[in-house]
């Protein structure tokens, strides 16, 4: 299965703001795409803070 794609993050259990998915993550991170076809992984943000998080493939029947 790929990864590319859009994915939403669902889950970061580090992190305390009500609304991950509007960070913008600078740094970098690293991700494993598990057999629930989620990813699972961590964000390492530039100043020695990291979070791990769980996203799940975004899927759209809306068009633009």
């Amino acid at each position: 299965m790929s990864v590319l794609g859009r994915w939403r993050i669902v889950a970061m259990p580090d992190c305390t703001d009500d609304y991950p998915d509007v960070m913008e993550p600078f740094g970098e991170g690293w991700a494993e795409l598990q057999s629930n076809r989620a990813l699972k992984g961590q964000i390492c943000f530039h100043g020695g803070d990291d979070t791990n998080f769980i996203a799940r493939r975004e899927t759209s029947s809306t068009a633009c």
